[in-house]
Formats: C-alpha cells, structure tokens, sequence
C-alpha cells in the first residue's frame, strides 16, 4: 500500500486553470462576438463621423445660398460725417451725401442751481411740454411734500417718465448743483418748450422761491439749453429729414449713422466684397474636402472601419463628378455680349479637385478675376437660374430635386411636360404645383394670366444639386439612416447572442467546479484513507 499516491488536487492542484482550459472553445466563442459587436460599434462611429460632416457641409451649403453673393462693401469719403452699411439687397452703385444737420435732443435746465442735491425746494409741479412749436407731448410731475429736495425732483420725473425723457443733476461748479431734463428721443418731436414759448410752454410751479427763476415766484423756470432737432441731409441731391442720425429707409438695404456736418458732399460707394465671397468659396472648399477625407480614412484598405465600402465610395465619386462636370444648363443662361458662352464649369474659375484624394483646391486669384469679371455668370453656377417665355408665367420655386432642362407649361390644362412626359399639375388660384407623388414634388409656378404654351428654362445650380446628394444620405430613411438601423439589428441581434453564450458558459463552470470539488473530496477521504492504512503497516 506504500506504493498508492492519490495526491494532486487536494494537494495543490490550480482546479481553476483546469476548468477555465476545459472552457476555451466557449470563451473564444463569446471573444468573437465581442469583437465583432465592437467592430460594429466602431461601424457605428465611423458612420456618424460621416453624416456629421455631411450635415456641416448641408449647413455651409445654406449659409453660402444665404450670404455668399450677397456681400457688400461700403466705402465712405469721410468717416468723420457719417458711415453706413449694406446687405444683399442693397443696390451696387456710387452715391454723393451732405449732411446739413444733425438731429438732436431737447435739452432744458430746470429751476435755479442749489448748493447740493440735498437742498429743499418745497412742494410743486414740474409740466414739460414737447413739440416742434406746440405740445405734442405732456409730461406733469407733482412733489407734494414741503421737503422735498432737488434729488426728489430728478427721482420723481425717472421715475414716472423716464420712457420719455431723463433728469440728470449735473454739478456746474464746486457747490453748484443744476437739474437738467432731457428728451430720450432726437428730433423735432423731442424738443422741450421753453418759457419763451407761450401759451404752450414747459412750467415750474409751486416750488420754494429759492428754486424758481428769480421774479417768477409762482411760474417759470423751464430754460432751453439745446433745441430738439431732426437731421436734414441730401443723398443725390434729393433733400431728407429723419427725426434720427440713424437712418435705413432712404435706401434700401442701406443703414446710415449720421456724425457730423459737411459743407460739401461725401462719396458713398456700395460694392461686392469679394475678400468675403472669396472666403465663402473656401469654407465651401473645406466642407467638402472634410468629407472626402473622413471617406478616405473610413474606406482606407488598412485600417478603415468601412474597410473598401463600396457606398461610400460612390458618395465620394458622385461628389467629385460634381465638381468637375459641366453645371446642368448653366450654357442656356451665361451666353455673353458676344454671344460667346461664359463659364459652364468650376474648372474654368480655379477649382480643382486631385484624383487621388478626392479633396478641392481654389485659386483665388482666378475666382476673384472671374467674380469681377463675369458675377452674374458665376453665380448662376451655384445657386442656378431660370427664365420664362412669358412674365406672366414665372418658376416661384424649386424646392424638390433640383430640376435643370426645360419646361413647357399649359396653364388652361393645368399640364407641364419635362423630358418628354407630361404631368397634370395642381392648381390653387394663381398657383400651380406638381403633385405629391410627383419626381418634381416641390416645383411651384405662378400665373398671372393663362398661356396654352409657356417655356420655363431652370438651371438648378451646384448648390441646390449637392444638397440633392447629401440629404440622400443624411435624411430619416436615406442611406446612413438605414445602414445605422441594419447595424443596431446585427448588434442586438449578437447582444442576444453573448447573452445566451455567456450564461452556458456559467453553467459550464458551474457544472465543472461541481465535479473538481466531488473530485477533490473524494481524493481528499482517499488520501485519508491511504494515511490510515499506511499507519497500520508500518506497526
């Protein structure tokens, strides 16, 4: 019996090791799983990386439809007498302004100076009338307590009129404390009627005699210091007043800040900003070159997470083709004094894009030679153009896919025929519209008067063309959205999969650490027993 060894496990044997060897295949299985749930993930995040650059480049697009062309540059003759402004709708053109005047507050003090605002002035009323030369306005403030201060007074007319008008206690000199009231408001309707004015007159009642003007014990004591006046300008030789040195309804899109006068006119000149359009071209520029790069490092053979994703390559294609194909007809609309045709693609204003990236370069100095040159041209590129055989009959908008080519309108059937096929349209009064299961969904035309045969020439524009393109992909239901609600049913789909997966395996282990520990008993009472046999024998 010496010879018999039942030692190992309940001698030391790792059990541990043991079972989670015998667990491996199962481990590993979960381990796939893992991974592929985090190659998803990473799908995921690789998608959402896209249809944000997408969605920034949508958002650069509208702000370039918004604000591109639209760019003014102001240039003023002489700062020191006024500057302005202007937005898009501003007309391009020179100017010659003169400024006679300024327009200007009601100034008046009230009462006699005291020796701090503390000083009592007793009870009264303070009445300010407003107006050119009667009262337009009536402003009254009564004090009714005889200890009333000058402080009371200027709190007393803030307090109750302070809309209209504002009291101010200036200090004339050491000691010498003067109230002062003026109009919020410039211009002739501001202007404080004076004691000199009659019947119509700013009054000071009631107070102390040590407040009122001196011989007016009961009345007076309203001075004018500077009369309310409206600003008078000329602009082209026309004559103006505005009741503000403020001023945006002379022309239109224009916004001036009169400063000062001049005694002879100063130049205004209203131009396109090309240094702001230029740098709208190139935030476009870099919208897109982010997209096509995030494709390249997404689809990169290598290392990507859409390792060689064939749709998104084509997004890239598609994009590129865009940039460097013929605008759709653009030709019908940029056809020059000359009757030569102007520029047709992006390629002919210093775009360029390389054929290996994908990614766009500008050359400023040719798109802003080509701005200055042909505008009209250039912007027709982007944001499109459209013209009618008759004015009566007009493209009012465009707004489903953007449609380029030509179309022909029958507005007594109520029918417009593009590419071939006819379309019934519907009609709301002026209105006419396609239908809401129509391609052109979206496209509206207005009618003045009916015409059996109209001609709608459209060029949507490269602008109106891509956002085509990246709405496909980044709306609810288009590409990304589908390809994200594939991803999220393969995911739950291994989730239930690692579940299932990670409970066997604990049954397993369960199961085998069951067994080791039986095992390890049962070794345990045989190593007992084998210690008590080998007691006995060697008695």
């Amino acid at each position: 019996m010496s010879g018999l060894n039942f030692s190992g496990v309940a001698s030391g044997l790792d059990t541990n090791v043991i079972i989670e060897s015998l667990l491996g295949n199962q481990q590993r299985r979960i381990d796939k799983i893992n991974t592929r749930l985090t190659d998803e993930s990473s799908r995921k995040r690789a998608l959402g990386d896209i249809k944000t650059s997408l969605t920034t480049f949508e958002g650069i697009l509208d702000k370039f439809s918004d604000d591109a062309f639209g760019n003014r540059k102001v240039t003023v003759g002489d700062d020191d007498v006024f500057s302005a402004t202007a937005d898009d709708t501003s007309e391009l053109g020179d100017h010659e302004i003169t400024v006679s005047a300024l327009a200007a507050r009601g100034v008046s003090s009230i009462g006699l100076t005291q020796s701090s605002t503390s000083d009592v002035i007793g009870a009264g009323t303070l009445t300010l009338n407003l107006g050119e030369t009667t009262a337009e306005t009536s402003l009254a403030v009564t004090l009714s307590d005889t200890d009333s201060t000058l402080l009371d007074l200027q709190e007393a007319i803030n307090d109750q009129h302070g809309d209209t008008v504002q009291a101010s206690i200036i200090e004339v000199s050491s000691g010498s404390f003067q109230l002062v009231v003026s109009s919020k408001d410039t211009g002739k309707a501001g202007n404080i009627l004076d004691d000199g004015d009659g019947a119509e007159s700013s009054t000071l009642t009631g107070f102390d005699g040590t407040f009122l003007d001196a011989g007016q014990a009961t009345s007076g004591g309203v001075t004018s210091t500077q009369d309310g006046l409206d600003a008078s300008f000329t602009v082209d030789g026309v004559g103006i007043t505005r009741s503000s040195n403020e001023i945006d309804d002379v022309l239109t899109g224009v916004e001036f800040k009169l400063k000062g006068t001049s005694a002879t006119s100063v130049s205004l000149k209203i131009d396109t900003d090309f240094d702001e359009v230029l740098d709208a071209f190139e935030e476009l520029a870099n919208g897109y070159n982010d997209i096509q790069g995030q494709v390249n490092r997404l689809t990169d053979s290598e290392s990507g997470a859409l390792k060689n994703d064939s749709d998104l390559r084509a997004l890239k294609t598609t994009l590129q083709g865009l940039i460097t194909r013929f605008i759709p007809n653009s030709a019908t609309f940029n056809v020059r004094e000359d009757d030569t045709t102007g520029f047709t693609a992006l390629s002919q204003i210093g775009f360029a894009t390389d054929k290996g990236d994908g990614k766009m370069t500008v050359d400023r100095e040719t798109l802003k030679e080509g701005l200055e040159d042909h505008f009209d041209e250039i912007k027709t590129l982007f944001l499109g153009n459209n013209q009618t055989s008759d004015p009566n009959v007009t493209l009012a908008a465009n707004l489903g896919v953007g449609f380029s080519g030509s179309i022909t309108l029958d507005t007594l059937a109520n029918t417009a025929t593009l590419d071939g096929t006819t379309y019934n349209l519907t009609r709301e009064g002026n209105s006419m519209a396609f239908g809401d299961d129509s391609p052109y969904k979206g496209m509206v035309f207005f009618v003045g008067q009916d015409s059996s045969n109209v001609t709608i020439d459209v060029a949507a524009g490269l602008n109106k063309i891509l956002e085509d393109q990246t709405e496909g992909f980044t709306e609810i239901g288009g590409f990304l959205s589908d390809r994200v609600d594939t991803i999220d049913t393969r995911s739950k789909r291994l989730d239930d999969q690692l579940i299932r997966a990670q409970d066997r395996l604990e049954s397993e282990r369960r199961r085998l650490t069951r067994i080791f520990a039986n095992a390890e008993q049962a070794i345990s009472s045989l190593n007992g027993l084998q210690a008590s046999l080998g007691a006995q024998t060697s008695r």
